[in-house]
């Protein structure tokens, strides 16, 4: 026996205590190690904290760097919790694409298990989730999402822009506050048929979106940490997020409370609220009651997701577009000149036009490719043990899409970091968008309100062309390309000179 064995021998018989607790300690190292090692190789972190500190303030861009090392699928461990990153097109489209059942399945996000449970779209999942989802894309189709029967009222939110732009002409006008609050107007009207700019009550709404908006992800710190959210004084903003979400909900079910009062069966249904409470009422049985999804409580889930999902994206999307024009002044004159062609200088765009402006077209798909403002895909879980191109993934695993990696991927697109419109347009300067363009996510999960951005998108895009020239700033420094990652990943704070057409 070496004098090691004859050690540990001594020590164990002295002490049986020490000797369970210290065979436990290995049984448990054990058993993390076999776990670990089930996932595909990636970077190791440290105890409590995983890779975090290596993170830097744009994970996005840190999980694709670390692809060019350890391939297109990798593990990392981030906090507690270890997670499958998919990092390139092959492994998005063999898991939540070619599996999309498998992989439908959500896991924990605290902050969004605090808001609102499972009775959110963005959170849910299973069967009843699958009905919420299908019956809030019911809703929004009735309203119009999709068909050209909503053109006017994405129209009017293109005008309200241009309106609130307006006075800066021959200015630098702050980009920031330009867009948020004629789509926020817009989600407000589409979703409860009232005038949110007649009621004075509800601009503290605005603000208060703001400020949720800004301090909610996915990916935030005490999502991935969980504990930290009961450190003092405010658990890493935790805390002051369920103040504002709390105040948001107070909101919508004011909205829900003055719908219901009203609506009566057999009424002519306005908006989304009157759509679902019309579901609700086919399917309550003898005593009154309803199954989820077909309640109050998912009503509520469903509008506050289509509040976060609806505003945020489309602000982010159109504050990185006009920038994207000023830093490519050759693409805004061609976009320019296509315009003019096509529509004159006597009357605004509209949708009928659109076969006709293909490059316009292929701008917003590269503003939405180049920008990709959710860079990471709320993370999905695996619902059953299963492979992914040879990589074995365990029933529970989390994996993240970086949607960021794929979308500037060499291999996939010439020259990624720059603005090339033309790589949507094929010989004939028809549009085209190839599989491994997922803006708004891919698979079953993909955004339910796709439709309607992409009209919206269309619409305010070639009005500001139309009616603008956006240009550098005059005596203020050249905005920058940073990222600020919030719910989305917007462009630090930026004015541009404004100079009308």
């Amino acid at each position: 026996m070496s004098l090691i064995e004859k050690a540990i021998s001594e020590i164990f018989q002295k002490n049986f205590f020490f000797a369970v607790i210290f065979i436990g300690l290995i049984g448990v190292i054990a058993k993390r190690l076999i776990y670990l090692t089930s996932f595909p190789r990636g970077p190791w972190g440290l105890p409590l904290v995983g890779y975090i500190p290596w993170m830097g303030k744009c994970g996005h861009q840190k999980l694709a760097e670390l692809g060019k090392k350890y391939g297109g699928i990798f593990s990392i461990t981030l906090g507690s919790q270890t997670v499958v990153i998919l990092n390139d097109w092959p492994a998005v489209k063999a898991s939540v694409v070619e599996q999309t059942k498998i992989f439908s399945g959500r896991p924990t996000v605290p902050s969004l298990e605090a808001t609102l449970r499972r009775k959110n779209i963005g959170n849910g999942h299973g069967p009843i989730w699958k009905k919420q989802r299908n019956l809030t894309v019911h809703c929004l189709r009735s309203v119009g999402m999709g068909k050209k029967s909503l053109e006017g009222h994405c129209s009017q939110i293109a005008q309200d822009i241009v309106d609130k732009l307006r006075p800066f002409e021959n200015s630098n006008a702050p980009m920031k506050s330009m867009f948020f609050g004629p789509i926020l107007v817009a989600n407000w009207a589409l979703i409860s048929s009232y005038d949110f700019k007649e009621n004075k009550d509800l601009k503290k709404f605005e603000t208060v979106m703001r400020q949720l908006l800004s301090g909610i992800s996915a990916h935030h710190l005490f999502n991935i940490i969980p504990w930290l959210r009961f450190l003092p004084p405010n658990g890493f903003g935790f805390w002051n997020l369920l103040r504002l979400n709390e105040e948001i909900l107070s909101y919508l079910r004011k909205l829900i409370d003055e719908h219901s009062v009203n609506w009566k069966a057999g009424m002519k249904n306005d908006d989304v609220i009157d759509y679902y409470l019309s579901e609700i009422a086919k399917r309550k049985g003898d005593n009154n009651n309803s199954e989820p999804p077909y309640d109050m409580d998912y009503l509520l889930g469903s509008l506050w997701s289509l509040f976060m999902a609806g505003i945020d994206t489309v602000d982010s999307t159109c504050m990185w577009g006009v920038l994207l024009l000023a830093h490519n002044p050759d693409v805004q004159l061609k976009a320019q000149n296509e315009i003019d062609a096509v529509v004159g200088r006597h009357r605004l765009p509209n949708l009928d036009d659109f076969p006709r402006l293909p490059y316009v077209e292929a701008f917003i798909l590269e503003v939405n490719r180049w920008a990709c403002i959710l860079p990471l895909a709320l993370p999905h879980m695996a619902t059953e043990t299963t492979y992914i191109n040879g990589h074995k993934i365990l029933k529970g695993t989390t994996c993240i899409q970086n949607i960021y990696a794929v979308h500037h991927d060499p291999n996939l697109w010439d020259d990624p970091e720059s603005i090339k419109p033309e790589r949507f347009l094929d010989e004939n300067n028809k549009v085209k968008c190839p599989p491994y363009y997922m803006p708004f996510s891919i698979g079953q999960r993909k955004c339910l309100g796709e439709p309607l951005a992409d009209m919206l998108l269309k619409l305010v895009f070639s009005y500001l062309i139309h009616q603008f020239a956006f240009n550098f700033p005059k005596d203020m420094p050249k905005p920058t390309l940073e990222h600020v990652v919030g719910l989305t990943v917007q462009p630090p704070p930026f004015s541009l000179f404004l100079q009308p057409r």
